[in-house]
């Protein structure tokens, strides 16, 4: 983890430090939390691209059509396992 120096204005500074002592988290995690969002519009792309891939490989495949469902929830299952592979599950 990288150290940082951050000014607020001291409004903002007691929200957070608000919000830290509500949520029993250190300012650091309060502020962390505040700025994932914007890394997790990042992977909702790689998610869609990557979902855009599949659906043009099945169309090369020339799966689409009824099988369609079929191919989404063996692919959700797909995905589902590697999460749960990842997490130790």
């Amino acid at each position: 983890m990288i150290r940082a120096t951050i000014s607020f204005p001291y409004d903002v500074h007691e929200d957070l430090r608000q919000e830290a002592f509500q949520t029993r988290s250190s300012l650091s995690q309060v502020v962390i939390n505040k700025l994932k969002p914007r890394q997790r519009v990042s992977s909702v792309q790689k998610r869609i691209s990557g979902d855009i891939k599949f659906f043009a490989d099945l169309a090369k495949k020339g799966k689409i059509g009824v099988e369609v469902t079929g191919a989404v929830r063996e692919f959700r299952s797909q995905r589902l396992e590697k999460v749960a592979e990842a997490a130790g599950l």
